[in-house]
């Protein structure tokens, strides 16, 4: 899916269209060492969204990220957390780090047709030697 630059604000960082992945432009960009953070959708009104399938992202799955210049980074998801959205682990999301890190950002658990999902779904990937 096309990334495009998202901002972060008081009310949060904002969300892209469901056909783009939002990266937060205030952190490092894939690639860089750091929490590069993405966020998009798992679904919409009209259907499955970029991050549909993100939840069945396991720990050894592959990830890959082309940027603006064509060059692909290569990642590894490390773990998941499914996180209440008042509870929003700030810090593991875009706390600092060494290496490359990417950290996927989309809605999980139950869903209320009137509030929308009730948490966070969380993947963590390394980058690829």
């Amino acid at each position: 899916a096309p990334v495009v630059p998202v901002h972060g604000g008081s009310e949060g960082v904002e969300v892209p269209p469901p056909e783009r992945v939002g990266w937060y432009d205030g952190g490092p960009r894939p690639g860089e060492p750091g929490r590069a953070v993405l966020i998009g959708h798992r679904d919409s009104k009209t259907g499955p969204a970029v991050f549909t399938n993100l939840p069945s992202a396991g720990a050894g799955m592959a990830m890959r990220v082309t940027d603006a210049a064509g060059e692909v980074h290569h990642y590894e998801v490390v773990g998941t957390a499914l996180v209440g959205k008042g509870r929003f682990p700030s810090a593991d999301v875009f706390g600092t780090s060494e290496g490359s890190v990417l950290v996927l950002v989309t809605c999980g658990g139950p869903y209320d047709p009137d509030a929308g999902y009730r948490d966070n779904f969380l993947t963590y990937a390394r980058a690829k030697s």
